[in-house]
């Protein structure tokens, strides 16, 4: 029997999608790809004050964020506020095997491999949907899962979706990590896995 994905909107119309994981992706990237310039742009600034305002992003140090592709919820506002503020920003290089090394958000990165991920205080995670209780759809090759399964207890995780992209269950398997926190333009939910 296909899992079925319901999306409510931000008007409160709920959509349907039929599929496994890759049906899911799909649909949304769809929906992503639609977006305006303008739009992105707004939640990429939204996005940005809502992660700001978090207690455990105002003490770190060091921030992983993702560089985020068009369609994906905006990060450059985020990783240009952190810099501003003297946090050092590490950002993601996905390697041949499917994990992920880090560098510093600089000009002339420096790879610091996999496991520098446990000196972040705090993880901005990319995600297709989330779902309040923490489990987020990734891109569908682990990259994320594997860091996260590095990371301290200690460490907050975040992960940023579009407003329509908080869900009510997500289909998950026993590799997929949840994330502490989820953030949108709008809204901003603690799950049970996080730990402030």
């Amino acid at each position: 029997m296909p899992t079925v994905l319901t999306m409510t909107h931000a008007s409160g119309k709920a959509t349907n999608y039929a599929g496994g994981k890759a049906a899911l992706r799909r649909a949304i990237a769809e929906r992503r790809r639609a977006q305006s310039q303008t739009a992105r742009e707004e939640t990429a600034q939204a996005l940005c004050s809502r992660v700001l305002a978090l207690p455990a992003v105002q003490a770190a140090g060091t921030v992983a964020v993702y560089a985020s592709y068009p369609s994906e919820p905006g990060t450059w506002p985020l990783r240009t506020a952190l810099l501003d503020r003297g946090v050092r920003v590490l950002l993601p290089v996905l390697l041949a095997d499917g994990d992920l090394n880090w560098v510093v958000d600089a000009d002339q990165p420096t790879s610091l491999g996999p496991d520098s991920i446990t000196a972040a205080d705090v993880v901005v995670c990319p995600a297709s949907a989330a779902t309040p209780e923490g489990a987020r759809l990734g891109k569908g090759g682990g990259s994320y899962d594997r860091a996260l399964a590095r990371l301290p207890a200690s460490t907050l995780s975040i992960a940023l979706v579009y407003d329509d992209e908080i869900v009510e269950h997500l289909p998950t398997e026993q590799h997929d990590k949840p994330v502490g926190v989820i953030v949108s333009p709008r809204r901003t939910l603690y799950s049970g896995h996080w730990p402030g």
